[in-house]
């Protein structure tokens, strides 16, 4: 396209996005003071019947200020109450949740969305899927390391500038995105957004450091032996070459590991295959939800040692 032509398509584009951010705006504004603005007909006066914060009306807010620099939105599937939790908390521009809600009736119809700076800028709808499932892979993964019965979110669909793109695979081919392209400055400030939620913390530092990345990754799959196996490994690996004490009991990593290589204690999702006639095993066996706070703590002691401390 000739560059002039190119200059007036975005130009075109700009503009239908200012105006969409204004209707946005106005829509809110609407909305808001009919929901807290009545007229007391008795006495003939304004009353103001309800409160609202900053916290209020965030969400809309960030919806107009960031579509202009972000088009791409994940709707996500999941436990709904945690959804909405998870919407009304302050996140960063590296990860948001936030809600859509209904604008011709005013409610909420929950239906929930992430997006993120990582997406910025990008046009290719299929890269942003892999972006996407970086994320929400990470975010798991951190979830569940604090909370083992945590249900994980998913990403339904995907939308951009309001209108549902074409569903791609999850190809897996990812590693640690990489600081995002904006100023040192800016990524202090989105670290400094989330210093009162560690979770987030560490979900936006998995981004950069890849030991972090690779043990949020692991705890986002299934709750095996294998993989339990593998976070342990890379833990004691990690912690070695940082200087890390991990201070982890002897006697149950015995028996984990016990557990873990032994088809005979651990059945199918044992790291070794069957073997005939196999030595008298006298340590004692491990239950998998057992191995599961073990790996856990192992985990959340490297993360606070390496980033609390």
């Amino acid at each position: 396209m000739p560059s002039h032509l190119k200059m007036v398509d975005e130009s075109k584009n700009v503009q239908r996005v200012i105006d969409w951010a204004v209707v946005q705006f106005f829509q809110w504004c609407v909305k808001w003071l009919r929901a807290i603005i009545w007229c007391n007909k008795l006495e003939g006066t304004w009353s103001i019947v309800g409160v609202f914060t900053i916290a209020d009306f965030l969400p809309t807010f960030l919806e107009v200020t960031l579509f202009v620099n972000n088009i791409w939105g994940f709707e996500l599937t999941g436990s709904v109450q945690t959804l909405r939790w998870l919407s009304r908390q302050m996140g960063s521009d590296y990860f948001c949740i936030y809600e859509v809600l209904d604008t011709v009736s005013d409610c909420s119809v929950d239906d929930y969305r992430f997006r993120s700076l990582y997406c910025k800028n990008e046009e290719d709808y299929q890269v942003v899927w892999q972006i996407g499932y970086e994320l929400i892979s990470l975010f798991n993964g951190v979830y569940s390391l604090f909370d083992s019965n945590f249900e994980k979110v998913e990403i339904r669909e995907l939308w951009k500038n309001g209108m549902h793109q074409r569903y791609c695979e999850n190809l897996d081919c990812f590693g640690p995105l990489g600081k995002p392209d904006i100023s040192e400055e800016n990524i202090a400030t989105e670290f400094q957004k989330v210093k009162s939620d560690f979770r987030l913390f560490l979900l936006n530092k998995s981004t950069e450091d890849e030991g972090l990345y690779l043990i949020l990754k692991y705890f986002n799959l299934e709750k095996n032996w294998v993989t339990y196996y593998r976070i342990l490994e890379s833990l004691e690996s990690l912690a070695k070459e940082e200087n890390i004490n991990l201070s982890i009991d002897s006697d149950k990593r015995k028996r984990f590991a016990n557990t873990a290589n032994n088809y005979s204690l651990s059945g199918i999702h044992s790291r070794h295959g069957l073997k005939k006639n196999p030595k008298k095993n006298g340590t004692p066996a491990m239950m998998l939800n057992e191995a599961h706070d073990f790996i856990r703590n192992v985990a959340k002691h490297y993360v606070e040692a390496k980033y609390r401390s």
